[in-house]
């Protein structure tokens, strides 16, 4: 009886794997919207793509002349965003960004010194892979440069797909994709997922930051402003509050991996599971948000939204208990 039963399970995967390879997914256009039943399938087959190792070029692989020139100009782009496109840039003209994060604060580089390299700390090393893709915060098909471009924020001078470093970034993307292969979806990308079988608990995490977090990222968060911090020097450790971990779960799998900074890996952590996810209750529960915008239209179809993202409502203390978990499904697809 377990023999046939192991045979049906065989069969299934091999219809379902069938199913994901037949569909299409570049069949929709870059800003069309999905049906929930379409949407299933695209997710389907996203996840069912074949996987590729964990490949990254090196430095020194960086070629000569100005194609070397405009990667190298990427990598300082990256690595001090603040200082080239920050809020506070001395030239207005190039405040694209509307915070002074640096993108190698989330997107940390790797062995490799590469930003957007390390494994399972969001890394770039398949994103032209990746996209375009769907969104599910919006339900439409997004293409990576208007993803790059959402995540420095609403600056006071907009970007387009065309704005020099948009394009510096997109050709360092290119060449660190350059070991990736097509249709292919790649290990170690995204975040680590961790899931905990209790409530988080915010207080436990407020005696745990302030034992592991606080003598960096400051009593509230706040992080640290270099000396020149108001014309464009950014954070010599940035605030805890970056606007876009603010999902208990997400925040959790960062820390998990990544801190305390420079001390941990997904298969080293400093920190475990629990510790993860009650330091993230405190960060988004307690601590103050400086970049907190209006999340009420995201995930507008509800088949696809994380039970994690209640955490970023406002609710009565009588409903605390959902805001804090156990969640079944923690992460957005």
């Amino acid at each position: 009886m377990l023999r046939v039963f192991q045979i049906c399970i065989y069969i299934l995967a091999a219809i379902m794997s069938e199913k994901s390879l037949a569909f299409d997914r570049d069949k929709f256009k870059i800003g069309e919207h999905l049906t929930t039943d379409q949407a299933r399938q695209y997710i389907q087959a996203y996840y069912g793509r074949p996987k590729q190792k964990f490949t990254v070029p090196d430095m020194g692989d960086i070629p000569k002349g100005r194609e070397g020139d405009d990667i190298r100009k990427a990598i300082l782009i990256l690595t001090k965003t603040s200082v080239y496109m920050g809020a506070n840039n001395r030239d207005a003209a190039k405040r694209h960004a509307g915070h002074d994060l640096n993108c190698v604060n989330c997107h940390q580089a790797g062995n490799s010194k590469l930003p957007g390299t390390k494994i399972y700390s969001l890394p770039w090393v398949n994103v032209i892979n990746d996209y375009p893709k769907l969104d599910t915060k919006s339900m439409q098909i997004i293409s990576l440069e208007q993803r790059i471009i959402k995540m420095f924020g609403n600056g006071k001078v907009a970007l387009t797909p065309q704005s020099d470093e948009i394009r510096l970034i997109m050709k360092y993307f290119r060449w660190l994709n350059q070991f990736a292969k097509k249709g292919h979806q790649m290990e170690g990308t995204g975040l680590y997922k961790i899931y905990l079988s209790r409530m988080a608990k915010p207080g436990r995490g407020k005696m745990l930051y302030q034992q592991n977090c606080m003598q960096c990222h400051g009593k509230s968060g706040e992080g640290i402003k270099r000396a020149n911090f108001d014309y464009g020097g950014g954070y010599i450790i940035p605030p805890v509050d970056t606007g876009y971990l603010y999902m208990i779960p997400v925040l959790a799998s960062f820390i998990y991996v990544n801190m305390p900074y420079g001390k941990s890996s997904y298969n080293k952590p400093a920190l475990s599971i629990g510790d993860a996810y009650d330091i993230a209750a405190y960060i988004n529960i307690d601590l103050p948000k400086k970049y907190n915008p209006d999340r009420s239209k995201e995930f507008p179809d509800q088949t696809f939204r994380p039970d994690s993202f209640l955490a970023t409502v406002k609710l009565k203390k009588g409903l605390y208990s959902k805001i804090l978990g156990p969640y079944k499904h923690p992460y957005a697809m």
